[in-house]
Order: C-alpha cells, then sequence, then structure tokens
C-alpha cells in the first residue's frame, strides 16, 4: 500500500478537547488565492481518564485532486463534492518523471488521468493540465490530496479554482499543523481571513526532513510538545 506520515496526538489538558489537522497550503504556479482544507478532525478526552490517543495517517505518496467546487465558498463548510485523486510524481532534479495530469471533464463528474511527463515543470512540483470549461457555471478546485488508507478517500489538502486551458503547477508541502478547540471539521474550508492565527498558535509535525512519524501532546497551559519519530523534541509555530 505504501509509506504513512503518522501522527499520534495525547490530550494532557484537564478538558475535553476537539483537534483539527491542517496540510501547509501548496506553492502554485497558475492559479488565483490559495484556500485550505481541514485533513482530519477527532475529539479526545484528558489523557489521565482513559489512556486514548487519537492517530492520523496519510499515504506518502502524491496525489494530485480534483473536485467540482460548490458555487460559492464558505468557511466551515464543504468546498466541493466527490473528489478524484491521481497519484503522480513531482519533478526530480534530474532525470524523467510522470508528473503531469489531464483534468477529464469527459468522466461524470470528472476525473484525472494517467500521469506522463512533462517538461518545464519547476522541481518538487506536479502540474495539472485543465481544458476548456465554463469557470462561471462549473467551477472546479484543483490541488494536493490527501489519501486516507483505510477509506481510499481524498481531501483537498488546499486547493486554487482552476482557470480552463491552463499548466497549473503545484508543489505540496508535508508539514502538517494540529489546532485545538477550533470548531472545523475534515474537509471543511478554513476561513482565510483566521489561517494565519490559527496556525500561529499550532503544533507543527515538520515531515521535509525526513521524518513520518510524530507523537503530538497537547499540555495542560496550552502548549504543544511533538516528538519527531519519537526521538528530537519540537514546538509549535506559524506558517
Amino acid at each position: 500500500m505504501g509509506s504513512f506520515y503518522t501522527i499520534k496526538i495525547k490530550n494532557e489538558s484537564f478538558l475535553n478537547q476537539n483537534f483539527v489537522i491542517f496540510q501547509q497550503p501548496a506553492i502554485y504556479v497558475g492559479g488565483g488565492q490559495v484556500y485550505v482544507n481541514a485533513v482530519f478532525d477527532g475529539s479526545l478526552r484528558p489523557f489521565y481518564s482513559d489512556g486514548g490517543l487519537l492517530i492520523f495517517q496519510c499515504l506518502q505518496h502524491c496525489y494530485a485532486g480534483a473536485q467540482a467546487a460548490v458555487p460559492s465558498l464558505q468557511p466551515g463548510q464543504s468546498a466541493g463534492y466527490m473528489t478524484a485523486g491521481q497519484a503522480l510524481d513531482i519533478t526530480l532534479q534530474s532525470g524523467v518523471s510522470n508528473n503531469s495530469t489531464n483534468l477529464n471533464l469527459s468522466i461524470n463528474p470528472l476525473g484525472l488521468d494517467s500521469p506522463t511527463h512533462a517538461e518545464g515543470v519547476r522541481e518538487g512540483a506536479y502540474r495539472i493540465v485543465t481544458p476548456s470549461f465554463d469557470p462561471i457555471s462549473s467551477p472546479i478546485n484543483v490541488g494536493p490530496a490527501i489519501k486516507h488508507p483505510v477509506s481510499d478517500s481524498y481531501i483537498l489538502s488546499s486547493f486554487i479554482q482552476a482557470p480552463p486551458l491552463s499548466n497549473i503547477d503545484c508543489q505540496p508541502i508535508a508539514k502538517f499543523y494540529i489546532t485545538a478547540d477550533n470548531g472545523y471539521q475534515a474537509g471543511q474550508l478554513i476561513n482565510p481571513e483566521w489561517l494565519e492565527n490559527l496556525l500561529a498558535s499550532a503544533a507543527i509535525c515538520d515531515a521535509t526532513q525526513g521524518s513520518d512519524t510524530f507523537d503530538v501532546t497537547y499540555n495542560p497551559d496550552g502548549s504543544w510538545t511533538v516528538l519527531y519519530d519519537r526521538s528530537a523534541p519540537s514546538g509549535g509555530g506559524g506558517l
């Protein structure tokens, strides 16, 4: 099935907490405003009461995602309908990679074609090629998708609203943030005006340095302790 990113959350506070996970927004070339969705949420009682943990896992492989968008984006609501996903490779410093996929609107409601190689994509990114369509009457969200290993379902971790007849280059960033008690659920759009403040007090799980397992503790004073691969500790912070 492939390797996972794994985040284990422990609640050492004295109250029940709802924890929400976001992924750092991808870097886009060829699009407009970037939006962010929650990719996981769960409630957790204090650890002293029952010893419970929340565990989030997603596959490490890169997935491009696309979904038919709702007519009007609203924070705290889903940004679209069923999400299509396609595994593909990021562009390497040298060599050939299957780093590009075409948005396919002949599939109901939409899909992403098997990846091929494209020249001119920045290192670390992949490309989504969009066909002709009406972005006003039929808006489409595209961006990196999180694939859950059990359900095989996808969530767009961040996205832009795709322009037609465009090459959209997307560079995903394997950095995850955990926040407490903000009311969002997995798949819901985060208010762009609140995102910076939310992430400023979040725990950071930075997988860009090679770690893939993180033990996260929410402390009684509202601070965080993060152990990367159960070894080097790290604190919270912002984007």
